[in-house]
């Protein structure tokens, strides 16, 4: 029986994995767009995979720099979380692969359409560069179309997707603080957060007319918090704060005469409703740079108001394994890590409302802006440059 089109060409990129004949280093194709141009600073056709709301941001200045240059920018995406909603805000185009999809079956399949729906679009498009955050969707096709692949994390832990993706990528850039650095062959490091992308002051200024649209006036103390779903592959036996420990918390802070605005990836009982938010997504980081600080589960989001200067508190039983929380900790005592809500309650009770932790966050973001770098402007340059290196090899 005649296979289904797509299950063939799923059948295709598994078996061409294995065939030596495609070598990491290689210049690989030139696409025809590439016919003509000089020999350096290359106009590339540019493809970029956004799987994750933070993806969003994180991209979003490499994008216009990529643009401004005269590179031709293909975006295509994951529907998970508010991405869309993001982009859609943003007024950014894009092609949409894939809606998320949960357990281990649901996230395999979901994974064999984005790799045909990329390869596909990197021959349509004849694409020179294709790069993403995790690079678990881009690395395998980009390797089988010969073009160059680069993948940006920060995340440890993901081991499954790491695996895959390090395997099938040209380089692998990350901060320095990668736990795993040394362990791969493919890695370059930078001095920098991913966060600071979109977070370095060349690029936010966060603004007060923007908490009018969250109802706050002047003089109003609030806190944000964030809970997350808890259904990535590196999230399986993880855990953060429970729905009765929240309710605890969000009492506490109120009694203390702080607002409370609240983010939920996962639903919740009806008593949180009025403190979710479920618009001006794209304002978030106006809201957290007034607020007084962060507690929640997300480590991308707790570094975001590190950055800021924020009091950070995470919750999250992955803590250890993350080498950006650890070095927000120990260095720059600018994030709180905590692996339970037990552990944070004490903390948040006696110390978080206090002037003195206020004030050392202040100071800690102004030394770490001065050891770190602007990683838009980095990235942008440094994935031209790599590519262009490789098509003249």
């Amino acid at each position: 029986m005649k296979r289904p089109a797509p299950l063939r060409v799923a059948r295709h990129l598994l078996f061409q994995r294995e065939l030596k004949s495609l070598p990491c280093r290689s210049a690989g194709r030139r696409s025809p767009a590439a016919a003509g141009r000089g020999r350096t600073n290359r106009r590339l056709n540019i493809l970029v995979e956004i799987g994750h709301p933070a993806h969003v941001h994180f991209f979003k200045n490499p994008i216009n720099i990529w643009r401004k240059n005269g590179h031709k920018v293909v975006i295509v995406t994951r529907d998970k979380e508010f991405t869309h909603l993001l982009l859609d805000e943003m007024g950014v185009e894009y092609k949409a692969l894939s809606k998320q999809r949960t357990g281990f079956l649901g996230m395999l399949s979901e994974l064999l359409v984005r790799w045909i729906k990329i390869f596909l679009i990197i021959r349509k498009e004849k694409i020179d560069l294709a790069i993403s955050i995790s690079g678990i969707s881009t690395s395998l096709p980009a390797r089988l179309a010969g073009i160059t692949a680069i993948t940006d994390t920060d995340t440890e832990d993901a081991a499954l997707t790491n695996s895959i993706a390090f395997r099938f990528s040209d380089i692998v850039v990350t901060p320095s603080t990668f736990l795993k650095k040394n362990k791969y062959k493919n890695i370059r490091t930078y001095e920098s957060f991913h966060e600071l992308a979109y977070l370095h002051p060349n690029w936010f200024k966060p603004s007060r007319e923007s908490l009018k649209l969250f109802d706050i006036k002047k003089g109003d103390k609030y806190f944000f918090i964030r809970l997350v779903k808890w259904k990535a592959l590196h999230d399986i036996s993880e855990s953060g704060i429970k729905e009765k420990d929240l309710k605890k918390l969000i009492l506490f802070l109120k009694q203390k005469h702080y607002k409370v605005f609240l983010s939920s990836e996962r639903a919740l009982s009806s008593f949180f409703d009025k403190f979710l938010i479920k618009s001006n997504l794209s304002k978030i980081f106006d809201l957290m740079a007034f607020s007084y600080g962060y507690i929640g589960e997300s480590p991308t989001m707790s570094v975001e108001a590190a950055l800021m200067g924020k009091p950070s508190v995470l919750i999250n039983s992955r803590v250890s394994h993350l080498g950006n929380m650890i070095e927000l900790q120990e260095k720059y005592h600018l994030l709180y890590n905590f692996e339970s809500f037990s552990g944070a309650n004490k903390f948040i009770r006696n110390d978080l409302l206090t002037q003195k932790v206020s004030d050392n966050s202040s100071e800690a973001r102004k030394r770490l802006l001065k050891e770190k770098i602007d990683i838009s402007q980095w990235i942008a340059d440094f994935s031209v440059n790599f590519c262009n290196e490789k098509i003249k090899r």
